[in-house]
């Protein structure tokens, strides 16, 4: 999951939670956080200081899917 600490469609809280429940139920997860980022990767694209998901997805991907 990737999920922005300002967005106020989805709050972070929910991200969270998600991630909790997933554990729980030992289903694999990790949580990118996006500091100060509001809803959606469109928004993050405008500040460059929010780019560093990018990293992230795309090690997420290589390992995940080998």
């Amino acid at each position: 999951m990737i999920h922005g600490t300002k967005d106020a469609g989805v709050p972070y809280s929910e991200a969270e939670l998600h991630v909790k429940l997933f554990r729980e139920r030992r289903i694999p997860v990790d949580l990118y956080t996006v500091q100060d980022g509001v809803h959606g990767v469109m928004n993050w694209e405008k500040d460059p200081s929010h780019h560093g998901y990018k990293k992230h997805l795309i090690e997420w991907l290589s390992r995940t899917l080998r």
